[in-house]
């Protein structure tokens, strides 16, 4: 049997190395594509939930305005028209604010999750 010289041994150990050393970027790369879709995932629920609740908040404070009789006149909601719009919406503070000029009134929604 011949006896290894130093610069097999060490060749074999530069394989080992390098192998490891893809290895070792191939997980790191699936890791990261892996947690980079759950985050867009994530988001993009969190959008979806936001303007499901914007699209219900709106149709309430619309369906209570115009039951009342807005607009009459003039884009700013009277005291009882006012009085309908909802503060709160499934645990969600919510602020509702109308403005713009006649015929082309403006309904902006806000919420804090």
């Amino acid at each position: 049997m011949r006896r290894k010289g130093r610069g097999e041994r060490g060749a074999v150990l530069v394989y080992v190395l390098v192998a490891a050393m893809l290895l070792s970027m191939v997980a790191f790369m699936v890791l990261r594509w892996s947690f980079g879709s759950r985050l867009v995932l994530a988001k993009s629920q969190g959008r979806t939930q936001a303007v499901s609740l914007m699209e219900a908040v709106r149709a309430q404070a619309s369906a209570c305005l115009y039951d009342t009789g807005y607009p009459t006149g003039t884009c700013s909601p009277s005291g009882a028209q006012a009085a309908c719009l909802p503060s709160s919406y499934q645990g969600h503070s919510v602020s509702v604010s109308l403005g713009g000029s006649m015929p082309d009134c403006k309904m902006r929604i806000s919420f804090e999750r």
